[in-house]
């Protein structure tokens, strides 16, 4: 009866009820909502954070309700996190969810914080608040990492990229900044083109409201001299989540002759072209300029990507 007693009277604490209302409130947000193939990067690193601080509140409203001091109750509860948040998991991925294991590993790294502060110190437990806390570190760096790219394209818009900070390299997949070549400031992006199915480079943190501006420009530098022919893709959100149908983007075929292209597109042509609808300019979501099958390897060097 004591125990009985004891739990119910903790109920009673305000911190309690908050915490068991927050967790109550925040499981259904597992299977609804959520970021889409058209988020942006930030707000998916944010949302990743969720299951962290989920799990950090869940660990508190235990150790209200069991002796977290225990370690067997403190490796009971790290068990059936880790069953349930693996069920839970498997089924985000059957219904259309972005079910991965990582969110897994936050569901554990949350629920190890939670129970390793909420209760009193030692050596083994600073150990394990080390551990725990060391486990949320490539996540805090994603968001700090996203954030400062979202700062950085704030500020010099409507410059879209001029890779004079390093931050613009963030993400960015077979290239590196480079002063060898540029067309404004310092530096430019120097891209590898490799020789498979398709090479090039992927824009996807530029800012994305260009519904205000009438051109979109980007130079590109071709240090060889041969023609180098690239395809020129947008797509804004729209495109993202109905399937990355082809003809439902803006596409172009550019032809790059040896030294600087200054190349300029107008922004109602970028709008008319997906095949059956306007592109929304104020959600443009992603920049992509590759080249199909090349026979060797090349190099181009981009910069000054900016609206007028």
């Amino acid at each position: 009866m004591g125990a009985v007693y004891s739990f119910f009277s903790t109920k009673k604490s305000l911190s309690f009820v908050v915490a068991l209302l927050v967790v109550l409130a925040a499981f259904p947000f597992f299977f609804l909502g959520g970021p889409t193939p058209g988020s942006t990067k930030l707000f998916c690193a944010l949302w990743d954070s969720g299951h962290i601080i989920f799990f950090v509140v869940l660990a508190f409203v235990f150790s209200r309700i069991f002796d977290v001091s225990r370690w067997r109750i403190c490796l009971a509860m790290l068990a059936c996190v880790f069953i349930g948040g693996g069920l839970i998991e498997i089924i985000q991925a059957q219904v259309g969810r972005d079910g991965n294991w990582q969110d897994l590993l936050n569901d554990l790294a949350g629920t190890s914080i939670g129970l390793s502060w909420f209760r009193r110190a030692n050596k083994w437990v600073w150990r394990a608040r080390i551990v725990s806390l060391s486990a949320c570190l490539p996540l805090l760096m994603s968001i700090s990492g996203e954030l400062a790219v979202r700062i950085n394209s704030f500020n010099q818009f409507p410059l879209l990229e001029g890779f004079e900070s390093s931050i613009a390299m963030y993400g960015l997949k077979n290239a590196q900044r480079s002063s060898d070549y540029h067309s404004q400031g310092s530096y430019s992006a120097k891209v590898r083109l490799g020789t498979g199915a398709y090479g090039g480079i992927s824009f996807t943190r530029l800012t994305r409201d260009w519904s205000s501006y009438k051109k979109f420009n980007i130079d590109i530098y071709n240090p060889d001299s041969l023609q180098l022919n690239m395809m020129l893709r947008v797509n804004d959100v729209q495109h993202d989540t109905s399937g990355w149908v082809d003809s439902d983007r803006f596409n172009k075929q550019i032809s790059l002759a040896s030294g600087w292209n200054h190349l300029q597109f107008s922004l109602d042509e970028i709008k008319q072209g997906p095949a059956t609808r306007s592109m929304d300019l104020t959600q443009v979501s992603e920049v992509i300029l590759y080249a199909k099958q090349l026979p060797q390897a090349r190099v181009i060097y981009i910069d000054n990507i900016r609206l007028e």
